[in-house]
């Protein structure tokens, strides 16, 4: 499970993977746009910022297919403003199978992505590819 913050108007989506635990950010020193949040008490990652997110997409080899569907359809609904009801109907599946894809809990069918690139402007599925 994934927990995306998204800021429309700056185009910054911050991507945790664990609740309430204490961290801090570092720069990337590969990526720019990149910034690291690492837990206090023993340096893993436990998530990401990514500035212009939106022109990004191709770059987040560090996500897994799964998390940067989540992040990538959070991004757009927000960008569009729909709300997670409005996607699960646009979608035809219930609000619950929606926050399930929303939060990186489970995987997207053929039929839900084929979906996207219809409802949303420059949503391109080649972009889940590492």
């Amino acid at each position: 499970m994934i927990k995306v913050y998204y800021q429309t108007e700056s185009d910054y989506a911050e991507v945790f993977f664990e609740k309430g635990i204490e961290n801090y950010g570092e720069e990337d020193g590969n990526n720019t746009f990149l910034t690291i949040f690492k837990a206090e008490d023993d340096d893993r990652v436990v998530g990401y910022g990514i500035e212009s997110v939106s022109k990004k997409f191709k770059s987040l080899s560090f996500l897994d297919a799964k998390e940067k569907l989540a992040l990538m359809i959070r991004v757009f609904r927000m960008r569009e403003n729909y709300t997670i009801d409005n996607m699960a109907k646009l979608l035809e599946i219930s609000e619950k199978q929606y926050r399930r894809l929303e939060n990186a809990e489970t995987e997207a069918t053929v039929t839900y992505l084929s979906r996207l690139p219809t409802l949303f402007k420059g949503f391109d599925l080649n972009l889940l590819a590492k």
